[in-house]
């Protein structure tokens, strides 16, 4: 009897996000799977919970290291690669599975000359992979390195993040595998809306408040709606360092009742239930984000900067919109299209939830994800 392939997945942590969400519709298919053994390790320290689904229980084995989140500090960084290492060699896994690029640099270290495969799991497109600069560029050569010293392939989550592989880390074809990123469509399903009757239009967006996440131009595109006379409610669900600069903007131009910062979301089901339109002012640091196919397979319409992956799941006018990442003005003419279009609106969202349904399911992408492993350790 063949014994099952042994898979560790490696993430950073499992706070709020895309990211996490993929790992546990992944652990939720392994778990069931017979030719599998799975289990994770957590690199941070903070619980080894999945708040995005607090009810989600997983028999896998969790291991939790103390790395404290800033790949500069060398010593910290070091200390957790060799604490893998020790869990690797001793569970001598067949597959070690890494999620994001902090988690990806550290596994490559703790890889160092093993045998065994490293499956680094690319999410996003960053900055540092095509800046000119020399630190970025020294950043880049670290990563090949490290990557070069062990067995290593690439799952990039859309066609955009694996172009960019290619070209800025200088990847072999044959190194990077595209499976798309998918969604639970039984947690997000629609619910029947009744007409707006003349209420404003309510969007809403989910994600870090950072300076990549783009809710400057979002915050004044609904300022320049508001001086047109078109109402809309607009809620930022999220939270970070950029908190008090948002509200600072959005008390100069005085939006308080028409902006509203809620907090961290557990329940983006909820959150979706509660808005007409979704709205992803990304400006950069996306491959094909999660709260996009969400929303989509919620039924709602979506309207989407033109980042990572976007444009391979949203055809523009068909199932969403697009615009240009940073433009107020095409963000806000996209909305109030929106708000006086309520069939628009319906149709694009109907088109959506069948776009996700065909396309893009966690049970897809888990299924390719198997396959991929077993053509990376054949039996």
């Amino acid at each position: 009897m063949t014994s099952p392939l042994r898979i560790l997945h490696v993430v950073p942590h499992l706070g709020l996000g895309g990211v996490t969400a993929v790992v546990q519709e992944l652990l939720k298919v392994q778990e069931r799977d017979a030719g599998l053994e799975v289990q994770l390790a957590v690199l941070e320290s903070g619980g080894t919970r999945f708040p995005k689904f607090p009810t989600f229980t997983t028999n896998a084995p969790i291991h939790g290291f103390g790395f404290r989140g800033r790949l500069g500090d060398v010593g910290n960084v070091l200390q957790v690669a060799t604490q893998l290492r020790t869990l690797i060699r001793t569970w001598q896994p067949n597959i070690v599975h890494s999620h994001l690029w902090p988690a990806a640099l550290i596994t490559a270290t703790a890889m160092w000359g093993l045998a065994i495969v490293h499956l680094d799991h690319v999410h996003d497109i960053r900055s540092w992979l095509s800046s000119p600069r020399l630190k970025n560029r020294l950043r880049r050569t670290l990563h090949r390195q490290l990557f070069a010293r062990c067995p290593t392939h690439f799952v990039a989550v859309a066609e955009a993040v694996q172009r960019c592989l290619l070209t800025q880390l200088r990847l072999a074809a044959d190194q990077v595998t595209v499976v798309l990123n998918g969604v639970d469509t039984e947690a997000y399903k629609p619910i029947t809306r009744p007409p707006r009757a003349g209420r404003p239009l309510v969007i809403g967006t989910a994600g870090r408040f950072t300076t990549e996440k783009g809710h400057t131009t979002l915050i004044r595109a609904v300022a320049a709606l508001q001086r047109r006379g078109v109402s809309v409610e607009c809620r930022l669900a999220g939270s970070g360092s950029l908190q008090p600069a948002y509200e600072q903007m959005i008390h100069e131009a005085s939006l308080e009742r028409q902006v509203l910062l809620c907090g961290e979301r557990t329940d983006m089901a909820a959150f979706y239930r509660e808005i007409d339109a979704f709205v992803l002012p990304s400006v950069e640091a996306e491959g094909l984000p999660i709260t996009v196919l969400e929303a989509m397979a919620t039924g709602l319409p979506v309207i989407s900067t033109r980042v990572g992956g976007v444009e391979e799941v949203i055809r523009d006018g068909t199932d969403g919109m697009v615009v240009s990442p940073g433009s107020e003005s095409e963000l806000s003419a996209a909305i109030e299209k929106l708000s006086n279009h309520e069939d628009l609106a319906s149709s694009l969202g109907s088109e959506a939830r069948k776009r996700i349904v065909n396309h893009f399911t966690a049970a897809h992408m888990a299924a390719q994800v198997r396959s991929l492993y077993d053509r990376l350790v054949p039996s």
